[in-house]
């Protein structure tokens, strides 16, 4: 291997390792988001809980939704789903746009020795 080959392959690796360092970093910061979110959905269904036990205790038999806290904390609970949702699909943009950029670095690297190749 020559040096001029020990260096495109140490670019190669760089350029590959930049990739993935933002890929992983881009991710781990949306699945602290997605693990903040469940923690708050998590409260929200226990309070939730004690609004259902709150009304069932009082003597109604039948929960009336309309009017009532649990209304709101389902929207909220189901607002929550879908940000959850959406930082999902971004987690997967995210992983398709560094699985391009290193298919586009491996390409460059292929034209670059195939180029090489003829000048000897």
């Amino acid at each position: 291997m020559s040096f001029k080959e020990f260096k495109d392959s140490l670019n190669v690796f760089a350029q590959k390792f930049s990739v993935k360092t933002e890929e992983y970093a881009k991710i781990t910061k949306l699945n602290i988001d997605i693990k903040k979110i469940e923690s708050d959905i998590s409260k929200l269904y226990k309070e939730l809980g004690k609004e259902v036990f709150m009304i069932r205790d009082s003597g109604v038999t039948e929960l009336p939704f309309k009017g009532t806290n649990v209304s709101d904390l389902c929207d909220r609970v189901s607002d929550y789903l879908k940000q959850i949702d959406v930082k999902k699909d971004e987690i997967d943009e995210i992983r398709k746009t560094a699985h391009l950029k290193e298919s586009e670095i491996s390409a460059q690297t292929d034209s670059a020795d195939d180029s090489d190749d003829g000048d000897e």
